[in-house]
């Protein structure tokens, strides 16, 4: 999955198989800056090279499998499900001119603090840059919330700083 390189590695493994050179940024916008979830939206590359690049590789998210109804203040949690069957919550919440987006970074959690309900669960894994990417090009497509009023919050599920490595991939993505 394309979403689980840093923005390093990324350029690295395209610049490998995609020429011109600029067809590798083109890449790297439609997936850091637009947050896609196929090749085929990627319009404005050959239809070739969408289908070269489908072949080698994947750009996939986590299903929603639930949306609760808007809260009161417009608040909306997420029930997501990963590849391995694992479930995830993130929490959309817009406050005024601000909109804040609370992702998991782990699918369960060792650390188990008495005042958290996922801790009772156990150990869980870590989630992979794909998978905490797409729980926020998801929400940020559903409620088309530009990027610049959106604050992103790790929580939940998990302790973000157990999965330090994806945790960082992750900001990369979003705050380059």
């Amino acid at each position: 999955n394309l979403y689980d390189l840093a923005p390093a590695q990324l350029e690295a493994t395209l610049t490998e198989v995609v020429s011109p050179p600029f067809r590798v940024r083109q890449i790297i916008e439609w997936l850091h800056e637009r947050g896609v979830s196929s090749f085929d939206a990627m319009t404005n590359l050959p239809r070739e090279l969408r289908a070269q690049l489908a072949e080698r590789f994947s750009v996939a998210f986590p299903e929603v499998v639930e949306r609760t109804p808007p809260a009161a203040d417009g608040s909306r949690k997420y029930l997501f499900r990963l590849g391995d069957g694992n479930r995830i919550e993130s929490v959309y919440m817009p406050m005024g001119e601000r909109t804040s987006v609370c992702l998991s970074s782990q699918a369960g959690c060792a650390v188990g603090c008495t005042f958290c309900v996922t801790g009772f669960f156990g150990a869980g894994r870590n989630l992979t840059p794909s998978e905490m990417l797409g729980q926020f090009f998801t929400i940020q497509h559903e409620h088309a919330v530009p990027r610049e009023r959106l604050n992103v919050v790790f929580m939940g599920m998990g302790e973000p700083l157990l999965n330090f490595e994806n945790l960082t991939a992750t900001l990369d993505v979003l705050y380059t």
